[in-house]
C-alpha cells in the first residue's frame, strides 16, 4: 500500500543529517562579562510552562507540573543556558493580553521577547501589528531538521507563528465506539469479522457514500435502543463545525489556511452539502441544533454525549479524550479513531495528485514582539528553538524529533485513551495517530477569528433558520463579513508600526435592579458598567454614552437589552452593548417565589461550600411582581457536613430588591 509522505515527517526525515552550524551560535548571549542575557517569554499558562515557577502557597518549585515533563523541561533550559548563554525567564501575563501587549509596545517597551497566545486570540493580536515577520530568520528553524516543525507556514504572505506545542492530533478528532460497531451484524463480513473503519479508510473504500452507507447501517441497528442514561443511541452525535472543517479538508479546501481563504470554492460547497446530506438523513445530528429555530453546534454535546455512551461516533474534544476513554472502559467498551472519509471516486493512498489531507488548527502559537532589536530577536529565536528541541528529546528520551514522533506516538496515543492494543485495528488506531501528528498546521479560522462566522453560514444553511438558504447561495451572500476582517488584519499587518484596531469593551459589574421612580442621570452607572479598552485601559465612567429612551424607568418591568451603551476609544473604535434593566416596585411587601430544580445535588466530600452557586439548583425565583431575583440565592448550610458522605438539608433563600424573603429546603448528597 503507498501512503504518501506528509510534509512534516518529510521534513523530519528528508533532510541530511549532518545538522548546519548556526553562526555566532555557541554562547553569544553571554556580555563579556559572562553575565547570561535573558530572554523573557510571556504566557496565559505559567503553571504549565515554568518548571522554576514557586507555588505561592505551598512554597514549592512548580507542584502541580507533571514530573517528567518538569524534568525535561529543567534539562532543556539548562542546555539553552550552558550553549546560548542565555536564560529564559517566563512571564505570567500581569493583564489582559490584548491590551498589555499592545500598551507596551506602543509605549516603545515590550513585555517581552516572545509572546504566547493561545488559539483564537492570534487574530487580535496579528490586527495590532505587534508582532514581527519571521521571514528574516526562518533560515533558524527550516535548516535544522529538529527545527523545523516549529515554524509551519506563512499567514497573510510572512511568517508570524511559530507553534507552541508537537501535537499528535487536532484538536476534535473524530473518535468511534469500537464496541458499539462491533456489535452491528451488517457490519460484519462473510465471515463473521467486523468491517472496522480503519479496513476501509486503508484499502482505499473508506468513501462519503461508504460512510454514509455505513452510519445508516448503525442507525438501522440501534434503532430503539437505549443508553444507560435512557437517551436513545444515535450512529454520529456531533458538533458541525468541526465536522464541518474535516469536510472542507477532505477536498484540500479549508476556511482560512494561512495563505487563502477557500470555503466559498466548488470544492468546498460539495463537501458542505455532503454534510448537509448527512444531517438531513438523520445518520449524523448535532443535538444543540433545531431544524428551523437554532443552529448551534454545541461544542462539548457530542463529546458528553459519546462519554454517556448515545452515540458511536463524534469529533470528540481532545481535552475530553481521556475521559471519555475511561467511561468507556468503565462500560467495557474501547474507542478508535478515524480520519474523515474521502470524496468518492478518490484515494489518497494510491492518488499523487489528492488535494485530502487531515485538519490540523493553528492552536496555542508564539510570536517575536515588535520593539526587539535583532540581535536580540536571532538569540530569542534560537533559545526558543533549543529549548522546544531539547525539551521533547529529553521528554521521550531521543535523539531527534524524527525519533520523537516515531516512539512518542504510542504513549501519546494512550494518554488520549486511543486503543491501540485492540487485536483488529489496535496497529491502525496507532497508524491514524501518527499520520494525525504528521500534518503540519493547516487551518488557521480560529487563531484568525472567522471560523464562527464560516461555522454560522453553515448551521443557518443546514438548519435553515430564519428561512436561510442553503450553503451554495448562503456563502456566496454571506462570505464579506468573514472577508473583511481577514482583509483588516492585512491591512494592519502592512502598516508602519502597532495599530490600535480592537474596539474598547462594556462589562457588567452586577444585576441593574432599580426601583420605579428613579431618575437615571442621578444613577451611579460605574457600580454597574465598567469600559476598558486593550490600549487606554480602563475608563471613568463619564466616557460612556447611554441611551435610555427605551427604558421606562417609572414602570415595574423587565427591560431586557434595551439600555444601550457605547464607548469611543482614543483610536476611534467604538464598542457598543445593550443590558437588560430591572424596575421593581418599592413599596412592595409580597413573598417572593421560589422553586428548587428537582434534581438532588451532589458534591464531593471535603468540597468548599463556599465555592457552591446554588442558583444552579433553583427553577425559578421571582418577586411578586415577576422580576427575576434569581441573583439573589443564599442558602444556609448549617445541617451540611461534607466531610462525611450522605444527604443533609439546605436552606435556599430568595431575597428580592427590597428584602422580602422566600425560603426552601432542598436535599444535598455528599459523595
Amino acid at each position: 500500500m503507498k501512503i504518501k509522505c506528509k510534509p512534516l515527517i518529510a521534513a523530519l526525515i528528508g533532510v541530511a543529517m549532518v545538522i548546519p552550524l548556526l553562526g555566532g551560535c555557541a554562547n553569544n548571549g553571554k556580555k563579556d562579562d559572562g553575565v547570561l542575557k535573558t530572554i523573557r517569554i510571556g504566557t496565559h499558562a505559567q503553571s504549565e510552562d515554568d518548571p522554576y515557577m514557586i507555588d505561592a502557597i505551598t512554597g514549592e518549585q512548580n507542584p502541580g507540573m507533571n514530573a517528567d515533563k518538569k524534568k525535561a523541561s529543567i534539562t532543556a533550559l539548562e542546555k539553552v543556558k550552558e550553549e546560548l548563554g542565555v536564560e529564559i525567564q517566563f512571564l505570567q501575563y500581569s493583564s489582559d493580553l490584548k491590551q498589555l501587549l499592545l500598551q507596551t509596545v506602543l509605549a516603545g517597551d515590550p513585555y517581552c521577547e516572545l509572546a504566547v497566545l493561545w488559539g483564537g486570540v492570534q487574530g487580535t493580536i496579528l490586527s495590532q501589528n505587534v508582532l514581527q515577520p519571521l521571514d528574516d530568520y526562518a533560515y533558524i528553524f527550516h535548516d535544522d531538521p529538529d527545527g523545523a516543525w516549529i515554524l509551519p507556514q506563512k499567514t497573510f504572505g510572512a511568517y508570524y507563528l511559530m507553534n507552541r506545542d508537537l501535537l499528535f492530533s487536532n484538536t476534535w478528532p473524530i473518535c468511534y465506539n469500537i464496541t458499539m460497531i462491533e456489535a452491528v451484524p451488517s457490519l460484519k463480513d462473510a465471515n463473521g469479522r467486523t468491517i472496522y473503519p480503519s479496513d476501509l479508510y486503508y484499502s482505499g473504500e473508506w468513501t462519503w457514500s461508504r460512510f454514509k452507507d455505513y452510519l445508516t447501517k448503525i442507525k438501522q441497528y440501534y434503532s430503539g435502543k437505549k443508553a444507560a442514561s435512557g437517551a436513545d443511541i444515535v450512529a454520529c452525535n456531533t458538533n458541525f463545525t468541526f465536522f464541518g472543517l474535516f469536510a472542507l479538508h477532505s477536498v484540500g479546501t479549508g476556511v482560512y489556511d494561512g495563505g487563502a481563504m477557500s470555503f466559498d470554492t466548488d470544492a468546498a460547497i460539495e463537501a458542505c452539502e455532503y454534510v448537509d446530506q448527512l444531517i438531513t438523513a438523520d445518520v449524523v445530528s448535532c443535538s444543540s441544533a433545531q431544524r428551523g429555530v437554532k443552529a448551534d453546534s454545541g461544542w462539548l454535546t457530542g463529546t458528553e454525549a459519546f462519554l454517556r455512551g448515545e452515540t458511536v461516533f463524534t469529533n470528540c474534544a481532545r481535552w475530553r479524550m481521556d475521559d471519555a476513554s475511561t467511561a468507556l472502559t468503565t462500560r467495557g467498551e474501547s474507542m478508535g479513531v478515524i480520519p474523515f472519509p474521502y470524496p468518492d471516486g478518490t484515494n489518497p493512498h494510491t492518488d499523487e495528485n489528492s488535494k485530502y489531507r487531515h485538519v490540523t488548527p493553528m492552536a496555542d502559537s508564539v510570536g517575536l514582539m515588535r520593539g526587539t532589536d535583532k540581535e536580540t530577536s536571532i538569540l530569542a529565536l534560537e533559545a526558543y528553538k533549543m529549548y522546544k528541541v531539547e525539551f521533547y528529546k529529553a521528554y521521550a528520551q531521543v535523539d531527534s524529533i524524527a525519533q520523537y514522533m516515531e516512539e512518542r506516538a504510542s504513549a501519546d496515543a494512550l494518554t488520549f485513551g486511543v486503543d491501540i492494543f485492540h487485536p483488529e485495528v489496535g496497529e491502525q488506531n496507532l497508524a491514524i495517530w501518527q499520520e494525525f501528528g504528521a500534518e503540519p498546521a493547516n487551518e488557521y479560522s480560529e487563531a484568525c477569528d472567522v471560523m464562527w462566522g464560516w461555522s454560522d453560514i453553515l448551521g443557518r444553511s443546514i438548519y435553515g433558520v430564519n428561512g436561510y438558504a442553503k450553503y451554495r447561495t448562503a456563502v456566496q451572500a454571506n462570505k464579506q463579513e468573514i472577508y473583511k476582517k481577514l482583509e483588516t488584519i492585512g491591512e494592519a499587518l502592512n502598516s508602519d508600526g502597532a495599530v490600535d484596531a480592537v474596539a474598547p469593551s462594556l462589562s457588567s459589574k452586577k444585576t441593574i435592579a432599580l426601583c420605579e421612580g428613579t431618575d437615571p442621570a442621578k444613577v451611579d452607572w460605574s457600580e454597574y458598567i465598567g469600559a476598558s479598552d486593550n490600549a487606554d485601559g480602563e475608563y471613568e465612567i463619564d466616557r460612556v454614552t447611554f441611551d435610555f429612551s427605551e427604558v421606562d424607568f417609572n414602570t415595574v418591568g423587565t427591560y431586557k437589552d434595551l439600555l444601550k451603551a457605547s464607548v469611543q476609544d482614543n483610536g476611534g473604535n467604538t464598542g457598543s452593548r445593550n443590558f437588560t434593566v430591572l424596575v421593581y416596585r418599592k413599596d412592595n411587601q409580597e413573598a417572593p417565589s421560589l422553586v428548587a430544580k428537582e434534581v438532588v445535588p451532589e458534591v464531593d466530600r471535603n468540597k468548599d461550600v463556599s465555592t457552591i452557586k446554588w442558583s444552579d439548583y433553583v427553577e425559578m425565583a421571582q418577586d411578586a411582581d415577576g422580576i427575576d431575583i434569581s441573583g439573589n440565592i443564599s442558602a444556609d448550610t448549617g445541617w451540611l457536613d461534607v466531610t462525611e458522605a450522605g444527604e443533609y438539608p439546605v436552606d435556599l433563600v430568595a431575597t428580592d430588591y427590597v428584602g422580602n424573603k422566600a425560603e426552601v429546603t432542598i436535599t444535598v448528597k455528599v459523595k
